[in-house]
């Protein structure tokens, strides 16, 4: 189910691949993307005028981040997310021209490398001032930079690989964080976890709490998984309880997206924080940062289940404690354009003309 937004954004971005704008640099459309039937356990393909032809489908990226993009999710392991279906990590890059991960990196990726830029960024994300930025050392393969993607904990401190192994993936199987700056304020380490999102809408409302698998409750282990972290988190709001006394957190609004990813990504920063003396990082506090574009009023306004409130923000606020509200903040990618554009260069010139004319 897609919303008003998603649908003005395909439209208009299909005419940019369509007219041969300088953003997708005159590439061919009716890119293939593969689906999975639950029923026959087979797969079919399709085409859509809104995926780039998957011979050229690099161009989803900005021009001057291709190469060390690419070259960086390969050696660190991370797969591209994929429209449709995928039985194997998929380094390709995704064909659909409005993947949030491509939204994310087009606008991040080319800045990483510039701490003056990525300060200024933090300050105005954060709407605080801050010392410095650090490199974000979660790399294994590649040179650190002072953004990094797709970061996943060192250990899984959520128990969502259920003593399978302690060793967590990045971009797949456990909670990882689309964008990670660490910044610097008075002899403190802040993370800055980034979630982006760009077209997306949750009306479906799944409830990830009550997800079956044939006989198996699915949902049964996430609770098993998340309970006794919701119980004892300082930052998120664990009074908030469903109808099943032997399943407390069964039914809520933390098992129903966007706010289960919220709910995840808030624990394990509070997990990185508890245990910064065995992390990549002793990070003293954080500041969550949720990025959606202003005009998405389909993700923006709503009610979701479980909850009184007709707003994502008033219901996730509603959903954290005071401490975890203070650290909580929406900003919009134009946002995130300004600070590039304040740089005044040739290569930030081009860059600020390509996000503002895509995006």
């Amino acid at each position: 189910m897609h919303g008003k937004y998603y649908d003005e954004e395909k439209s208009r971005q299909q005419k940019l691949l369509t007219g041969k704008s300088f953003v997708f640099e005159g590439v061919e459309n009716n890119g293939t993307v593969t689906f999975y039937n639950e029923k026959t356990k087979n797969t079919f393909s399709r085409t859509f005028p809104f995926c780039i032809e998957d011979s050229q489908r690099v161009v989803n990226l900005y021009s001057s981040i291709r190469e060390e993009c690419i070259d960086y999710f390969k050696k660190e392991e991370i797969a591209f997310h994929q429209a449709g279906y995928s039985d194997k990590k998929s380094f390709e890059v995704p064909n659909h021209i409005l993947e949030s991960q491509i939204a994310c990196l087009n606008h991040l990726f080319a800045i990483r490398h510039d701490p003056r830029i990525v300060k200024a960024l933090a300050e105005a994300i954060m709407q605080n001032t801050c010392d410095s930025v650090y490199e974000v050392k979660c790399e294994h393969k590649t040179q650190p930079a002072y953004i990094a993607f797709e970061v996943v904990s060192g250990e899984d401190h959520l128990n969502e690989l259920h003593g399978k192994t302690k060793k967590t993936t990045r971009g797949s199987m456990c909670t990882s964080i689309d964008a990670l700056i660490i910044a610097e304020k008075d002899g403190r380490k802040i993370l800055i976890p980034i979630e982006w999102k760009y077209t997306e809408s949750y009306h479906e409302h799944k409830d990830y709490s009550a997800e079956m698998t044939g006989r198996y409750w699915k949902g049964l282990t996430r609770l098993n998984s998340y309970t006794p972290l919701l119980k004892t988190s300082k930052y998120v709001n664990g009074n908030i309880i469903g109808p099943h006394p032997e399943q407390p957190y069964q039914n809520t609004i933390f098992f129903i997206e966007p706010f289960y990813q919220l709910m995840r990504q808030t624990l394990w920063v509070e997990q990185m924080i508890k245990h910064k003396d065995s992390e990549w990082v002793d990070a003293d506090d954080y500041c969550h940062i949720h990025v959606i574009p202003s005009g998405n009023q389909d993700l923006l306004i709503h009610q979701y289940p479980y909850t009184k409130y007709d707003t994502l923000e008033s219901t996730w606020r509603h959903a954290l404690t005071l401490a975890g509200n203070e650290r909580y903040k929406i900003i919009d990618p134009k946002d995130i354009v300004k600070v590039i554009s304040q740089f005044d260069n040739n290569e930030n010139k081009k860059l600020v003309e390509y996000l503002s004319t895509r995006y």
